[in-house]
């Protein structure tokens, strides 16, 4: 996985969130994202989000030692680090924390509580809660679509948008995350819904048995693309695909944006309950 994907801020939105004492900040060398600042060089680094509230990075030592002021961690989307060289620097020399084979070493970070920690197995933890700047999320707009009885729900970077497989795969995803944050289990929840994959055999669900392979990054991204590949999933996608909210050419058809208590009240099996018509529905 390269330094920055598809789980984490860019490096434009990180530099975004710094605080106004950095600037200017000019980011001068992308392939080792590398950016100078008021305060000196900076050294740009993300990580997705690991199982549960739990991130991961490394850097050479070398770069902190005799180049780089500040390292900027960004955690997934939730915000950044702005941690100082020397703390890095510090924590590495006195518990000999791990390296890998190219000479990196490890940053591990994770929540404890209500605080942001970084540790090393056998070690004592330090404490970054300070350091933490948090991101404002962007606005989005859920929308619940109905027709015979039978339920789609998207979720919009713009406000009336049209059904697409991009906005529902972004609601199915949330609900995933979602359901996990109330102590459930999707996957099971999955596995116990009445729905079909006859037309394809391309994706599964995932078997899990520990709460670190349900939060795994890769295990919801599996069942989301199960929950999208299901036959009902594509039957409603057909029905409601380019159609929008303020369409009225279809009577029969019916929208409204979903408030925040809506949303939430939405896990995995009530969205897949919903693509499932009752007996008598379809005229």
């Amino acid at each position: 996985m390269s330094i920055y994907g598809d789980n984490s801020l860019s490096p434009e939105q990180t530099v975004e969130l710094l605080p106004p004492d950095f600037a200017p900040v000019v980011i001068t060398d992308r392939k080792r994202q590398l950016a100078t600042s008021s305060k000196g060089l900076i050294a740009l680094r993300s990580s997705r989000d690991y199982f549960p509230a739990t991130w991961w990075t490394s850097f050479k030592p070398e770069l902190l030692e005799t180049e780089v002021k500040y390292v900027i961690i960004a955690l997934g989307y939730s915000g950044i680090l702005v941690i100082p060289s020397y703390v890095i620097l510090d924590f590495g020399r006195k518990f000999a924390v791990s390296k890998l084979k190219n000479g990196r070493q490890n940053i591990r970070i994770k929540k404890e509580d209500s605080k942001l920690v970084m540790y090393e197995p056998g070690a004592p933890t330090v404490d970054l809660t300070s350091y933490f700047i948090p991101a404002t999320p962007p606005r989005t707009y859920p929308y619940h679509f109905t027709k015979f009885r039978v339920s789609l729900f998207t979720l919009c970077a713009t406000p009336n948008e049209e059904v697409s497989f991009s906005t529902v795969r972004k609601f199915v995803s949330e609900t995933i995350q979602r359901t996990l944050d109330a102590g459930e289990n999707p996957y099971r929840q999955a596995r116990d819904a009445d729905l079909h994959t006859l037309s394809s055999w391309n994706t599964h669900i995932p078997s899990v048995s520990s709460e670190e392979e349900m939060f795994d990054t890769r295990n919801q991204e599996t069942l989301a693309a199960w929950i999208m590949d299901t036959d009902e999933m594509q039957e409603a996608l057909n029905m409601f695909r380019g159609k929008k909210p303020t369409d009225t050419d279809d009577p029969e058809c019916s929208s409204w944006e979903m408030d925040d208590e809506a949303v939430y009240e939405i896990q995995v099996d009530q969205l897949l309950a919903h693509l499932i018509p009752s007996e008598g529905d379809w005229q």
